[in-house]
């Protein structure tokens, strides 16, 4: 009985502290893979950018929280990832002159 209990404290002990991580890729409009643009969590300081791939992955612990795509040249954009466990894949259109 002991192990049952100890097993099922571990297994909450180990959810409570998974943080949720949000991953894909960002594409121009031609599907050309983007790199070095900033992925930011909205209202907070957590942000990454991404590789030669146009690949990012960024930790967060709430999930829901919207994500701000910004590239100097391209739209800036806002998304909200459904889970973390969704593939996001993004395109970015080319900013207009005004």
């Amino acid at each position: 009985m002991n192990k049952v209990i100890y097993i099922l404290y571990i297994f909450t002990f180990i959810s409570c502290y998974q943080s949720n991580t949000y991953t894909g890729f960002v594409y121009d409009e031609n599907k050309k893979a983007l790199e070095y643009v900033k992925i930011q969590i909205v209202g907070s300081d957590i942000y990454t950018y991404t590789d030669q791939n146009g690949f990012f992955s960024i930790d967060h612990k709430n999930r829901g929280k919207e994500i701000l795509i910004l590239k100097s040249g391209y739209e800036m954009q806002f998304y909200t990832p459904e889970s973390s466990k969704e593939k996001i894949n993004l395109v970015l259109k080319v900013k207009e002159d005004e």
